[in-house]
């Protein structure tokens, strides 16, 4: 709905607002202090950060670096922001005017990708709303949730308390503008709920302590959401999964979707919750659990969704559709509750299965079940498509129903006696003919109660009617309506029937609805572990399914020990995958002294071109994220340190909107990374420095691996690179502390080959056979097999062997710049020979040729450069 702007409103801005559907984010940051709230209009959930987010780094990266002219790489509100934004995908963002461009325009980009509109708000829409006061509330939690808002004191809240009072004066001015548009026009507003108070129902609070942060180069890294689509053409592409979304999502109720992708945009830092989700996902998967597992599979499959039935209850829109969604709700609600109940577990732990077990009373639904079940009637519903009340529910509604059922016969009494009294009149005024013609009816029309009815053609009866004191009503083209004594009587004894039956329909159904809403707080909390237990249904799932196994996870250790780790996307691509195994110990997160005492925490990964390195990289990555939601993981084994962010340089993402090189957008990224680390922290790097100069590049790289060597608060980091070069005792020696080697194995006519080994000629090149082996091991691979690869990828042969010849020689050691401008035997002859000529011919003086004819000139010239160079004479 759009309305005229006033004159303080932005003839820009479309005040639309989707009552139903809407989820507003609002995000403020004041001086070092981030706060944020989301209210979803489906749910009615209005959620907070239980304090503001204290902000660590600089504002802008001006104050640290003010020659790099990206000032959001190094800002830390982008980073949660993004990470608020993916996890709640708002359809509307509201941001202050005040807040730093730079940061705008960082949150305008993300929310254009989820196609989430924005909106600007003024600095008094972020002061108190008097309106928080009013909010009617189910809970006693959310009750107090809404006093500690109410408190002006809470200054460790201040930031976020203004984004809740931003997003509740934002609701109330598009309500008003709805209002002024709804008077002058006859737009209904869809999903506006009647009480003015009720549109937030839950508080709820978020914590970003637990989280683990992943940026938007990460995100796109490791393939968490879809970027391709299938194109449903390709056989490889059956059963293959392109994102971490695809691979998990055998969820069925859109609320259980949502808190997937909540759960994939914010993974969890918390050892204990994570544990949590693990042990639910454990529990599913063990054997004597099965039957009770398939049986909640399919339970769980088309569960409704309660809150939109809970919204058309509360907004008085119930259809038969409602009632029978809920129905179906609340007997799959039922046997899930007894099927958690059959399950097998510790039940000293307080996991999901408890939290059900002690939370939710089935009685409440079972009684409420029978109610509906014993008020309206299904079957009836269905054939009719109307809700029908049962017979029995209602003594009043059982005898209008026994009249409005007797009605046409009473009616036809009511005929046949006024029939006769015209009739008998007609007769004593000798009026045959219109005797012969004279049909009464009786007929009861909802409203305007019962009436006797002629058909219009019979105007000369009308006078006569009048006589017996039939008082005429209406007309139509086809019969006139009568009041007589008879049906003035059945109205002040039976009224209107048919009103009196729906009025107490209503009335029972208003009772039915009554009840729902008695009960609601405790349904909603049971939908959401509902729909958390679908999402750990979907994990265990997928573990049982690739044979995942359950991490352990370490609180203080800077660990990452995986035996025989699978890449959870590549894996089902293909029919078989080799598994590889890394481990790292880096020591506890608080020794900054690690290097020093024989720990590791760099992994450098060097190996032919496309063996597997970067897959290798995003293998272990994705097995530590998907650790942190609480999933099972990839690999026969895994130990993981737990970690705060998953930092990336492995994709490119470069862009014509910005000008800028690729090596520079690396370089980006790759400071973001080391800026952002701690101790906690993974970093994932590939083949940064590949985009400048065969020196600069490999500087770079080594220069990092260096610098984190000796860092003492040091991330774990992941990297692979071609530079061979830099494995020298004199850059980087193979037993520089901290660091540790790995190399993938390929097979060369059979054979691993060794350092020494090279394709010297165009006939080995020819003949040889490579063979990936896709294996990791310990070691530095010195050959990157590049000239090789280009081969096989369709290079003309002459380029990959001239490429050979000069890798050979490198790898000799000769410089190619003195080979290449070494002249041959042959060329030296040439070179003495045109000398000659050449001296010949500046010796030739011209001028004293004036009397020679043109074909003595030519034959004298031809002497000069010899015969063999005739032919370009003659041309």
């Amino acid at each position: 709905m759009s309305v005229e702007n006033t004159p303080d409103q932005d003839v820009s801005i479309n005040y639309s607002f989707d009552y139903n559907d809407e989820v507003v984010l609002c995000i403020d940051v004041r001086k070092n202090h981030l706060g944020c709230s989301v209210l979803n209009c489906h749910t009615k959930t209005l959620k907070i950060l239980n304090q503001d987010y204290l902000l660590q780094l600089p504002q802008t990266m001006a104050e640290t670096a003010p020659f790099i002219e990206d000032f959001t790489i190094l800002n830390e509100a982008y980073l949660i922001s993004k990470s608020l934004i993916l996890e709640n995908s708002p359809t509307l963002c509201l941001l202050s005017t005040r807040l730093e461009e730079s940061l705008h325009n960082a949150i305008e980009n993300i929310c254009k990708e989820i196609h989430c509109r924005i909106e600007l708000q003024g600095a008094e829409t972020f002061k108190k709303s008097k309106e928080l006061d009013l909010l009617e509330f189910q809970s006693c939690k959310s009750a107090t949730f809404r006093e500690e808002l109410i408190k002006d004191d809470l200054q460790s809240v201040g930031t976020t308390n203004a984004t809740v009072n931003c997003i509740i004066n934002n609701y109330n001015k598009h309500a008003e503008l709805d209002d002024i548009s709804t008077n002058t026009s006859s737009n209904m507003i869809i999903g506006r709920t009647e009480n003015p108070n009720s549109f937030i129902i839950n508080i709820e609070h978020m914590d970003l302590a637990n989280r683990v942060f992943l940026d938007d180069d990460s995100i796109a890294a490791l393939q968490i959401f879809p970027s391709i689509k299938k194109t449903g053409h390709d056989k490889m592409q059956k059963g293959a999964c392109f994102s971490i979304l695809e691979l998990l999502d055998h969820t069925s109720s859109s609320l259980a979707t949502k808190l997937l992708k909540s759960w994939l945009a914010s993974p969890l830092s918390s050892k204990v919750l994570i544990e949590g989700r693990l042990k639910v996902v454990e529990i599913l998967l063990e054997k004597n659990n099965n039957i009770v597992y398939e049986d909640l599979r399919e339970q769980l499959k088309g569960l409704p969704d309660l809150f939109r039935i809970l919204n058309a209850i509360r907004n008085g829109k119930t259809t038969l559709s409602t009632w029978l969604s809920l129905l179906s709700f609340l007997r799959k609600a039922i046997d899930i509750f007894y099927l958690v109940k059959l399950l097998k577990y510790d039940k000293d732990s307080m996991n999901i299965f408890e939290q059900i077990s002690q939370r939710i009373d089935p009685a409440e639904m079972e009684l409420l079940l029978r109610k509906i079940e014993t008020t309206i009637d299904i079957r009836t519903s269905k054939e009719t498509k109307t809700v029908t009340i049962f017979d029995g529910v209602n003594e009043a509604l059982d005898e209008c129903r026994h009249v409005y059922n007797e009605l046409e016969i009473i009616l036809t009494d009511v005929a046949k006696c006024a029939e006769q009294s015209l009739l008998q009149l007609l007769r004593e005024r000798s009026n045959i003919a219109t005797l012969l013609g004279t049909t009464v009816n009786a007929v009861y029309i909802p409203q305007l109660g019962y009436l006797v009815t002629l058909s219009s053609s019979l105007e000369e009866v009308t006078s006569i009617a009048a006589s017996l004191k039939w008082e005429e009503m209406f007309r139509t083209t086809t019969n006139i309506y009568f009041k007589n004594e008879d049906v003035i009587q059945m109205d002040e004894k039976y009224g209107d029937i048919y009103g009196a039956i729906i009025d107490l329909e209503v009335e029972i159904l208003q009772g039915s609805q009554e009840n729902v809403l008695a009960i609601q707080s405790s349904l909603t909390e049971y939908c959401n572990l509902l729909a958390q237990l679908e999402v750990l249904m979907s994990f265990a799932y997928v573990s049982q399914l690739q044979n995942y196994c359950r991490p352990q996870l370490y609180e203080d250790n800077s660990i990452l020990d995986v035996r025989n780790g699978r890449h959870p996307l590549y894996e089902t691509l293909v029919e078989t995958y080799i598994g590889n195994d890394i481990y790292l110990d880096g020591g506890n997160f608080d020794d900054e002294n690690w290097f020093q005492t024989n720990k590791k925490r760099i992994v450098v990964l060097t190996g032919a071109n496309a063996s597997g390195k970067t897959v290798f990289l995003t293998q272990n990555g994705l097995i530590v994220y998907l650790a942190h939601i609480g999933c099972f993981v990839p690999a026969d084994s895994a130990k993981i340190g737990l970690i705060d962010k998953i930092l990336t340089r492995i994709r490119t993402r470069d862009t014509i909107s910005r000008q800028e090189s690729t090596f520079q957008r690396d370089s980006f990224q790759m400071a973001k990374c080391l800026s952002l680390a701690t101790e906690r922290s993974l970093i994932l790097v590939d083949e940064f420095g590949k985009g400048t100069d065969v020196i600069d590049g490999p500087s770079l790289f080594a220069g990092i691996i260096a610098f984190l060597s000796k860092l003492r608060r040091c991330p774990r980091f992941l990297s692979c690179t071609h530079f061979h070069e830099i494995f020298r005792d004199t850059i980087l020696p193979t037993t520089m502390p901290g660091v540790k080697h790995y190399a993938t194995e390929v097979m060369l006519d059979g054979k691993v080959p060794d350092d020494s080994l090279h394709l010297a000629s165009e006939k080995d090149l020819e003949d040889a056979g490579i063979m990936f082996l896709y294996r990791i091991k310990e070691g530095i691979a010195k050959q990157s097999f590049g000239v090789y690869c280009a081969k096989v990828c369709g290079i003309k042969t002459e380029i990959v062997r001239r490429a050979q010849e000069l890798s050979a020689l490198m790898d000799k050691g000769y410089s190619i710049v003195d080979h290449c401008s070494a002249l041959s035997e042959k060329e030296i002859k040439s070179f003495y020979e045109n000398q000659e000529i050449l001296k010949k011919f500046l010796s030739w003086d011209v001028d004293l040729e004036t009397n020679t004819t043109e074909l003595q000139l030519l034959e004298k010239l031809k002497t000069i450069l010899g015969s063999s160079k005739q032919q370009l004479l003659d041309k």
